[in-house]
This record gives C-alpha cells, structure tokens and sequence, in this order.
C-alpha cells in the first residue's frame, strides 16, 4: 500500500490518482482536475484541504483540519466496501455525490466525532448514510435529489436557512421523510432523524394521549428538533401502509392526525390534520396547529365519536313477515339509515331504507318489515348513513322462521346426545347436502344425504342448540337440533 504525504502546496491541473493520501500541510485540487483517491483520505491537524474541482475517494475519510473547510468542487463518495468518516472536525464539500455500491444497510458510517457539512447540493445514488450521533448537515439554500429507499440517511440530518426542507431519513431500509415549513431566519437550524421502533422504548408512551387522539403508532416516530433559533415551522410527517410501517392499520388521510410529545404534560398532543397529500396507501400529513415547541412527532388517528347511539336492534317473526325495530336515543348528522338480511352471514342484501325522524325527542324508535325472509335462519344488520355519505355499520342479529320448515325432513331424535337419523321424504335421483351451523351461523360439519333413512354422528359438538341446513341446488330448507 502506498502512502502519499502533501508537505506543500500542489495545484493539480491534470488526473491525478494515488492509493492512500495523507496530508498534512496543503493540498489544492482547482480547475477542471480529477482527483481519484482509491483508498482511504486522512487530513491532519495543521492541513488546508481546497477542493475546488472533483475529488473521488473510496476509502475511509478521516478529518481532523483545525481551520474550517473551504471549496467548491464535488466529492464523491464511491466505495465498493462500507466506508467510515473519521476525525473530530468538520469535513466540507460544496456538492456530495454518494454512490457507495457495498451491499448492506451501513455504507458510509460516521464514527468519529464530527459532522459531514453540505454547502450547495447532494445527490443520493446508491448507499446509505449512518450518522450515529453526528449530523449530515446542509447550509443554507442547498437541496439534494435522488433520496430512495436504497440511498437515505438512517440517523441525524441537520438544515440550515430559511428555506423548506423535507428531512431524506430513513430506517436503513425505507425511506420515511419529514419535513419542515421554511423558518424565518438563514441562521435557523432544525435537525430531523426517524426511527423505526415503538415510541414507548424512550418512554414517549403511546398510551399516554390527549382524548381527541383516539390511537398514537406503536411503531415508528421522528424526532425534528429546533437546534438553532426560535421559528415556529409547520411539521409534515408521511404514513406508509405496509409492514412494520403499518401499525395504525388502513386510515382515510382525512383520519389521521400529527401528534407531539409534550415533556411537561408528559403525553402525546395533537397537531391536528392542516392538509394531507396521497392516498391510505402512502401520502404526508401536516400539522394544522403550529408546534412552538419541538421534539418527538409521530402519527394518530383522530377520536371520532360514533354518529348514533343505538341503544338496541331487535326482531320479531310475525305472519306478515320478520319485523325489525332499534331505538336510537343520540343521531348527530344522520341522514337514514337501512337494514340488510343474508340467509349465508356472508351475502347481504339490503331490505330498505328508513329516513331519519325529524323530532325533537331524545329517544327515536325505528321499525321496517321484511316480508320476504330467508327459510329458516335470518341475519340482519343495520347501517347508518351520516351527511357526508359516510356509511356504519352495527350490530347483527339472527332470527328463524319455524314456519318456513318443510315437512319432507325429518330427524329424530330431537333433543339428542349427538346420534341422530334424517329421513328424507325425496326422491331418490337427487343428493341432498346437510351442513351443521351454530346459531351464529358457523359452520360445524358436513353431511351428504341419499333420499330415505341416514345416520348421522355428531358427538364431537357441544351441548347446545344446532341448526341442520339442508341444500338441493338451490332451495334450502333449516331445522333446529338439540344436542343434550
């Protein structure tokens, strides 16, 4: 390995390459020069390093220059091996150009005790950035292109200005932005970083919440910190529906809600929903209240209190057909509401529609007959419809129909122990389907059934009450058995 040590001031004109280069004096790259650094680049104490051109370098970079940086070439950082950024001063590049191809998850780690400053711009193009407990910072007015989930910073990223600026953080595997409004000072700094966990593991317990949020995320959180200043800035955080990003579960952007943890309530607050960008699938939202203080942001869904209070859903089997009623004594934007039968639980069908009552009373009875039920088991639930055309559904309920039962089936015993035979009064061409149901309407087991006498065995069930459905194409006819 070749070491090279600068003991003077050199102005490249020309390529030059070298192996390891060590500098301890001065070290000047002007023009249209291309400096290639095949391994590591160490700057010592008493060194003035100016990159003014392009500077490539594939090694570690240690900086330890005691006076601050200055240029306005390219640095591009390019291993084909993780890299470390070393020192404890400052390192300076007018534009960066990361496109480190190492595979993993650590491309450029920052293990020193000094930070990585960004004068005009940054391209991210392939690797990513860990910055421990140091900073990739960005002066004012610089921007960066090219953030991905394969080339992120997965630490502490620091902005400097008063521009608008959209965090590129990550968790090493995903990128998961936030951002910030433009603060009102060049001078200002804010430093964002995002982190995959549940918030509680620094103990920003997620139960711990104002009652307007109705669920904080378990799952990730950022932090975006006021570091140098006293702007006030809008925050934006963005959702992605897909593990582990998804805790929240699918919610409607116009659900969510910005959440802060206040240090000294020691809970999560609400910032609202100010405007929101995509779709359930992935977009941002931004705060509607502006935070004054900073720290923890994560993602909630909003506490909606449910439009009605229904205080039951009932039915009744009456000659004319099965009739079903609910008394509802709290209705705030309701516009109707209808009532749906399935004769399986699984396929619904709506039975009607009932306007909302224009009364002043607190208690509001409501009724609609279906005269067409199912033969035998019944399942009704009701919907409620709200002014935005927002649609509830409650609870289920089942009823059964005696008279709808047949005479050419016959099972005795009735009650029994879980032995019983079914007569089938048919005829002898067809085959008859038999499927056992809990009044819930699951399925237990299945039978097939010849026309005449058959022996069915049940001793595995419980106890309980049991409906018998039987199918023929399709018609089907429901009995009740009683297994003791």
């Amino acid at each position: 390995m070749r070491k090279i040590s600068f003991i003077l001031s050199v102005l490249f004109c020309l390529t030059g390459q070298s192996q390891d280069l060590y500098n301890n004096i001065q070290l000047t790259v002007n023009g249209t020069a291309s400096l290639f650094i095949a391994d590591q680049f160490t700057n010592q104490t008493s060194a003035t390093y100016v990159n003014n051109a392009t500077v490539t370098i594939k090694g570690d970079i240690t900086n330890n220059q005691t006076t601050a940086m200055t240029g306005t070439g390219i640095t591009n950082v390019t291993g084909t091996a993780a890299q470390q950024f070393l020192g404890n001063q400052t390192f300076f590049t007018n534009n960066l150009l990361l496109s480190n191809t190492s595979a993993g998850t650590s491309n450029f780690v920052f293990n020193g005790s000094n930070s990585f400053t960004v004068g005009t711009a940054a391209t991210f193009t392939d690797g990513i950035v860990v910055t421990n407990n140091n900073n990739l910072i960005f002066n004012n007015s610089a921007t960066y292109s090219g953030a991905s989930n394969t080339s992120h910073v997965n630490g502490f990223v620091r902005k400097i200005g008063n521009q608008s600026f959209v965090f590129p953080v990550g968790d090493g595997t995903t990128l998961r932005t936030a951002a910030i409004a433009a603060p009102s000072l060049a001078t200002d700094a804010f430093t964002g970083k995002y982190i995959q966990a549940n918030p509680n593991t620094a103990s920003f317990n997620p139960a711990s919440k104002q009652a307007v949020l109705d669920f904080v995320s378990t799952c990730e959180y950022w932090t975006i910190n006021r570091t140098t200043g006293a702007s006030n800035v809008a925050v934006t955080l963005s959702w992605l529906n897909s593990s582990p990003y998804n805790c929240l579960g699918t919610v409607a952007p116009t659900d969510y809600y910005t959440a802060r943890w206040d240090i000294d309530s020691t809970k999560w607050i609400s910032h609202g929903n100010g405007s929101t960008t995509g779709t359930s699938a992935s977009g941002t939202i931004t705060t509607n209240t502006l935070p004054t203080v900073y720290g923890p942001f994560t993602l909630a869904i909003r506490n909606i209190p449910l439009p009605i209070v229904l205080n039951y859903f009932k039915g009744n089997v009456t000659n004319e057909g099965n009739l079903l009623s609910w008394e509802i004594s709290v209705e705030e934007n309701t516009t109707q509401y209808s009532v749906e039968r399935s004769c399986d639980g699984t396929n619904w069908k709506t039975v009607g529609f009932v306007p909302v009552k224009n009364s002043t009373h607190a208690v509001k009875d409501y009724s609609l007959l279906d005269p067409e039920p199912c033969d035998g088991l019944s399942y009704y639930k009701l919907v409620e419809f709200s002014g935005n055309n927002i649609r509830e559904e409650y609870a289920v309920i089942s009823l059964f129909n005696e008279k709808a039962l047949q005479a050419n089936f016959q099972i005795f015993p009735n009650p029994n122990n879980g032995s019983f035979s079914v007569y089938i009064k048919g005829e002898d061409k067809y085959v008859y389907q038999m499927e056992m149901v809990d009044v819930l309407g699951k399925q237990m087991n299945q039978h097939l059934l010849q026309n005449g006498l058959n022996i069915i065995e049940c001793h595995d069930l419980a106890a309980g009450i049991y409906l018998a459905q039987f199918k023929l194409g399709k018609e089907q006819i429901t009995r009740k058995i009683v297994i003791n």
